[in-house]
């Protein structure tokens, strides 16, 4: 295994196609990653069961992030040398549980028009995700986040993100929905895994982050390289000057593979 890298990504709009869902145009790269043993960590608002699944389409096996940062999913010992089982995970929930957080959003039920995957129904989940049946009943199998579909004034957004916030909870906006969660993010538990593949190979980390929405910006600034993948459909990124940060030429799965193929060759020359 390659123990100087390792890759973080998102999956809706970086990775998976924004319409489609395939990743088929990242096969190259994928390729690559196997031919040099490198880690593919996924860091997503999916929850664990979807994210489990890609892992076994797409065979890595590593650790992954989950509901944005509310949980991290490791195969049993995987930092464990004697490991044996990489295909069974366990997971650890860092975030605020869903009960508790939808405890709070039913209070402001008659302020705000929105609607949650809680409240949805799974034909509604259906409609509005674009997912299969069997895709939507995972995609609602929370533990530490509630997704939401805003269907109020954006101006009402602020002052609902202020009043979540006296509960100690944060809204994050993704590509389709926003995401009412604790105060966690992808980037900070980006750094625990950062700091479990340091101890456990006794190496330093080059960490490389991909992502396409304003969810994802502090998790590209915080690693050691960031690449945006272009997208249309998700809110744009308010960019500072940073010199690690790059943006992909294309969107989705085709740009994620080029601009991901084209550094770690950089790297790795």
């Amino acid at each position: 295994m390659n123990t100087n890298i390792v890759i973080f990504t998102d999956l809706d709009g970086t990775l998976l196609d924004h319409d489609s869902y395939s990743y088929a145009a990242a096969e190259p790269c994928f390729d690559y990653l196997r031919k040099n043993q490198i880690p593919l960590v996924y860091t997503s608002s999916k929850t664990a069961i979807e994210i489990e699944e890609l892992c076994i389409q797409t065979e890595f096996f590593y650790p992954f992030i989950a509901e944005n940062g509310g949980l991290i999913s490791t195969p049993i010992d995987f930092f464990s040398k004697s490991s044996q089982n990489k295909k069974q995970y366990r997971k650890t929930i860092i975030g605020t549980p869903r009960d508790e957080i939808n405890q709070v959003l039913k209070k402001f039920e008659d302020s705000y028009n929105f609607k949650s995957f809680k409240q949805m129904s799974l034909e509604e989940l259906i409609k509005h995700t674009g997912l299969t049946k069997q895709q939507a009943i995972y995609a609602n199998q929370r533990d530490s986040t509630e997704p939401l579909l805003w269907l109020d004034d954006d101006s009402k957004l602020q002052a609902f993100s202020e009043q979540l916030a006296q509960y100690n909870l944060t809204l994050v906006s993704g590509g389709r929905f926003h995401h009412v969660m604790g105060n966690h993010d992808k980037a900070t538990t980006m750094s625990l895994l950062i700091e479990q593949f340091s101890s456990y190979y006794n190496n330093q980390i080059t960490s490389i982050a991909l992502g396409d929405s304003p969810n994802d910006l502090k998790m590209l600034e915080n690693a050691t390289y960031g690449i945006i993948i272009p997208n249309p459909h998700a809110p744009k990124m308010c960019i500072n000057n940073h010199a690690t940060l790059q943006t992909a030429k294309h969107s989705g799965p085709q740009g994620w593979n080029d601009a991901l193929l084209e550094l770690l060759q950089e790297l790795l020359k």
